[in-house]
């Protein structure tokens, strides 16, 4: 059975994300199709952790560091509920000689918003030791990194483990995004330029872009490695007609400015005009972490903000229509994949269609002004067979973007190589 460790940060059980949601299915699946899975955690666990990951994922495996010292620390697994040391690490072991600090050669960049984490900001020694420590003992076939701020892990590995290929599972293009919040007037988690985000990409042999425009991004960054793109996998599941309510308009998102910016300007520019026209009936949930940074009541009438739901399937079956006016991000944007996979008539700018172009205005709307999204949400709240024609668009665009197999093909071809 071939091993893979996947490290990052990523609380994948917490689901309050669709990030999450992308590496808790993808881990999911490399473990059907028969791979042995490990994540490595750059970050604590709590108990909190433990008691969701006992409940939601009881056969998971977690690497994580337990500091014991200035120079020291232990090497944790946690399996089934139980904690134990894989070993104990000498941070000043001759071995890790050649393990340096990246800090020590990274030159400011000036922040045009404020200051924000530098890409050294989220190195650990600790953890590149463990790390490395951990590739020389087990020897992975095959590491995934969650995101290029942790290319340091894989810096240098073939000293320790020569045959283990490394993968990076980007999510963003970093320095993009970066670059997208800044014109937005918004801060971001990191500050990165293109030349730093080239420099952590060089470290992979095999670079995983979400959707495909970013791939060709990452193409013409690094044109002398391997780009292939893994999208996000979720089941169709369109639930029963009767129970839904055509006056329900729904939107999701997590705790992000993106989100918060554009159910700000869509209760402010649009949502007054289609409460009139509906003659007062329709009704806006907002669902999702979000709603932490909006004061109750403050988006105006006939709308709910209902916050954080362990369960969104229940939600999505009840609605008629689903929207996400974001104008600026990243990345693949889950939310909306979530909504075609629940067969929702879906309402979208051109930024949120990202990496789902071919399904535009036929899977799902485009509207890129408070114009279009007027006239097309108060024409779908009013007709229900147009709702029901996207509908039956969106779960056939699902069944052949969101499939395991549709959405995998190209990473499990390189973890088993001359398998389709």
């Amino acid at each position: 059975m071939k091993s893979i460790v996947v490290a990052g940060n990523v609380k994948y059980w917490e689901e309050d994300t669709g990030g999450k949601s992308r590496v808790g299915r993808l881990c999911e699946h490399l473990r059907k199709s028969g791979f042995a899975v490990s994540y490595f955690m750059t970050c604590d666990l709590s108990d909190a952790d433990r008691r969701m990951l006992d409940e939601r994922y009881p056969h998971e495996t977690l690497l994580y560091v337990q500091p014991t010292g200035a120079t020291s620390a232990s090497l944790m697994r946690y399996a089934a509920g139980n904690s134990e040391s894989m070993m104990e690490l000498n941070l000043l072991d001759p071995v890790f000689a050649c393990v340096y600090d990246p800090r020590s050669r990274t030159e400011p960049i000036a922040a045009s918003n404020g200051p924000e984490p530098r890409l050294e900001s989220w190195y650990s020694r600790h953890h590149d030791i463990a790390f490395k420590a951990m590739c020389l003992h087990t020897r992975p076939d095959f590491v995934i990194v969650q995101r290029v701020i942790y290319g340091y892990l894989v810096e240098g590995i073939g000293k320790y483990s020569a045959n283990t290929k490394t993968l990076v599972d980007t999510l963003d293009v970093l320095y993009r995004r970066y670059e997208a919040f800044h014109r937005n007037g918004q801060p971001h988690w990191l500050q990165i330029t293109e030349e730093e985000e080239k420099g952590c990409l060089k470290h992979f042999d095999v670079i995983i872009a979400i959707q495909e425009k970013e791939a060709s991004i990452f193409r013409s960054m690094v044109p002398d490695k391997k780009v292939i793109t893994a999208g996000h996998s979720c089941p169709v599941q369109p639930g029963p007609e009767n129970l839904i309510d055509e006056n329900t308009v729904l939107f999701v998102s997590s705790q992000n400015r993106p989100g918060l910016k554009a159910i700000t300007l869509f209760a402010q520019n649009v949502w007054p005009d289609v409460l009139r026209a509906s003659g007062g009936k329709a009704v806006l949930k907002i669902l999702g972490k979000v709603c932490h940074f909006i004061e109750p009541g403050r988006l105006g009438p006939n709308i709910e903000q209902l916050g954080f739901v362990p369960d969104l399937k229940p939600f999505y079956e009840s609605a008629a229509i689903v929207i996400n006016p974001a104008d600026f991000g990243g990345g693949l944007k889950i939310k909306n994949v979530e909504a075609l996979c629940h067969g929702k008539p879906l309402l979208t700018t051109s930024v949120g269609a990202e990496g789902l172009e071919a399904g535009a205005n036929r899977a799902f709307l485009i509207c890129n002004t408070p114009e279009e999204f007027r006239k097309r949400l108060v024409a779908l709240i009013l007709d229900p067979v147009q709702r029901k024609e996207l509908s039956v668009q969106a779960l056939e665009f699902a069944r052949t973007r969101f499939a395991p197999k549709a959405a995998y093909s190209e990473l499990m071809r390189v973890l088993n190589p001359g398998i389709d």
